[in-house]
């Protein structure tokens, strides 16, 4: 539209000053190639702005789906490690029926303990009552350990959480990967804090971790230090277009080297 306007007025004084003799033939060819150049102009950053529209677009998406595929593989290797494990239960079962009755009593307790340890890395660690949710914690918690990172997770119930599966997947995936990423940096063995929880009709889904160096909070938005400022940055963006999506928003806060993501979404009352 300003473009438009500016050729208008432009055209408009060439007329004028042509008319009342003021300014030499000259002038006006010149003033035409001017008008030339700033049209070109305009539409060399109007195609600019749309490349970097879809440039950026496009991050975002390749972000998603590498997370997706990330969970994807995750979850496939522990329904492998359970399939596998569930293959061995019943000669298990066998070895500790003879054990016991040959009254050795120290190696079936030594097996089932052996069998505990197992049960505990291959079955579902964490349970709420809501299997998406049980799902992206059970895998990030797998992910977690092989980073040397441990999840600490406090839920309630959450049986009723009727949030659509893609966009609690996207928020949950996005956030816990963010805090296993930056709690790598600080070193091993360390610990990230997640609580779920239902309120009057509001899920509240909380992240805290370590982080190496101080975080800079502008406007609920992450100030990145990172060279690839495309990419980093691209999760937090997947989570609040999902939170959009879902009637929910969320805070960011950081203390004494800790940074928090806090997740608020209303959910429908079928409670």
């Amino acid at each position: 539209m300003q473009s438009i306007s500016s050729i208008i007025v432009l055209l408009s004084l060439i007329k004028l000053t042509y008319k009342l003799g003021i300014v030499p033939l000259v002038t006006i060819v010149a003033a035409l190639s001017i008008l030339y150049i700033n049209e070109t102009i305009f539409g060399i950053l109007e195609k600019s702005c749309k490349f970097s529209v879809n440039e950026h677009n496009a991050a975002l998406y390749r972000q998603q789906s590498q997370t997706n595929l990330d969970n994807l593989l995750v979850l496939s290797e522990a329904l492998n490690n359970q399939n596998a494990f569930l293959h061995d239960y019943k000669q298990h079962l066998s070895v500790i029926s003879q054990l016991l009755y040959e009254k050795k009593y120290d190696q079936v307790q030594e097996l089932l303990s052996s069998i505990s340890n197992e049960c505990y890395v291959t079955l579902y660690r964490f349970k709420t009552n809501n299997q998406i949710i049980d799902a992206i914690l059970n895998q990030k918690f797998i992910q977690a350990s092989n980073k040397n990172v441990i999840l600490d997770v406090r839920a309630t119930d959450l049986s009723q959480v009727n949030i659509d599966a893609y966009y609690l997947i996207t928020i949950m995936s996005n956030a816990i990967d963010n805090a296993i990423e930056a709690s790598q940096k600080v070193g091993i063995q360390q610990i990230v804090s997640i609580k779920l929880s239902i309120e009057q009709y509001l899920f509240i889904f909380s992240v805290i971790n370590p982080t190496e160096e101080p975080v800079v909070i502008i406007e609920n938005n992450i100030k990145t230090t990172k060279d690839d400022k495309l990419i980093h940055g691209n999760g937090l963006k997947n989570i609040a277009l999902a939170l959009q999506k879902c009637d929910g928003d969320y805070e960011l806060g950081y203390e004494n080297g800790y940074f928090q993501f806090t997740a608020f979404i209303r959910l429908e009352n079928k409670m």
